[in-house]
Protein backbone atom coordinates (compact mmCIF):
# COMPACT_ATOMS: atom_id res chain seq x y z
CA UNK A 1 0.00 0.00 0.00
CA UNK A 2 1.40 3.51 -0.74
CA UNK A 3 1.34 6.35 1.70
CA UNK A 4 -1.01 8.61 -0.83
CA UNK A 5 -3.51 4.99 -0.41
CA UNK A 6 -2.64 5.38 3.10
CA UNK A 7 -4.02 8.66 3.12
CA UNK A 8 -7.04 8.05 1.38
CA UNK A 9 -7.91 5.08 3.89
CA UNK A 10 -7.86 8.03 6.82
CA UNK A 11 -9.41 10.47 4.88
CA UNK A 12 -12.66 7.80 3.82
CA UNK A 13 -12.70 6.96 7.75
CA UNK A 14 -12.74 10.22 8.93
CA UNK A 15 -14.96 11.64 6.44
CA UNK A 16 -17.54 8.16 7.27
CA UNK A 17 -17.46 9.54 10.94
CA UNK A 18 -18.16 12.97 9.32
CA UNK A 19 -15.00 14.71 9.99
CA UNK A 20 -15.43 18.27 9.24
CA UNK A 21 -12.47 20.63 7.87
CA UNK A 22 -10.33 17.61 6.63
CA UNK A 23 -6.98 19.01 5.71
CA UNK A 24 -4.10 16.85 4.32
CA UNK A 25 -0.68 18.38 4.38
CA UNK A 26 2.36 17.18 2.56
CA UNK A 27 4.93 17.63 4.81
CA UNK A 28 7.31 15.04 3.55
CA UNK A 29 10.24 17.60 1.95
CA UNK A 30 10.49 19.09 5.20
CA UNK A 31 10.19 16.40 7.27
CA UNK A 32 11.71 12.71 8.18
CA UNK A 33 9.09 12.41 10.85
CA UNK A 34 6.28 11.26 7.92
CA UNK A 35 4.65 12.21 4.59
CA UNK A 36 1.29 13.94 5.72
CA UNK A 37 -0.41 15.12 8.45
CA UNK A 38 -3.96 14.86 8.25
CA UNK A 39 -6.00 17.22 10.76
CA UNK A 40 -10.08 17.18 11.10
CA UNK A 41 -12.42 18.92 13.54
CA UNK A 42 -15.39 17.24 15.21
CA UNK A 43 -18.66 18.39 17.00
CA UNK A 44 -17.39 16.89 20.48
CA UNK A 45 -14.75 14.55 22.26
CA UNK A 46 -17.23 11.54 22.02
CA UNK A 47 -16.66 12.31 18.32
CA UNK A 48 -13.29 12.24 18.16
CA UNK A 49 -12.77 9.15 19.58
CA UNK A 50 -15.14 7.48 17.11
CA UNK A 51 -12.99 9.07 14.28
CA UNK A 52 -9.57 7.70 15.68
CA UNK A 53 -11.28 4.15 16.32
CA UNK A 54 -12.38 4.55 12.55
CA UNK A 55 -9.11 5.08 11.61
CA UNK A 56 -7.89 2.56 13.42
CA UNK A 57 -10.14 0.13 12.29
CA UNK A 58 -9.73 1.35 8.75
CA UNK A 59 -6.20 0.71 8.84
CA UNK A 60 -6.96 -2.90 10.29
CA UNK A 61 -9.19 -3.88 7.50
CA UNK A 62 -6.88 -2.56 4.34
CA UNK A 63 -3.59 -3.44 5.68
CA UNK A 64 -3.69 -6.29 8.35
CA UNK A 65 -2.42 -4.06 11.28
CA UNK A 66 -3.64 -1.19 12.92
CA UNK A 67 -1.64 2.07 13.37
CA UNK A 68 2.06 2.37 14.86
CA UNK A 69 -0.38 4.00 17.82
CA UNK A 70 -1.31 0.13 19.55
CA UNK A 71 2.22 -0.68 19.09
CA UNK A 72 3.57 1.93 21.01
Amino acid sequence: MTVEQMVKVAYDAIDDKLGQDISIINIGQVSSLCDYFIIATASSSRQVKAIADSVQDAFTEQIGRASCRERV
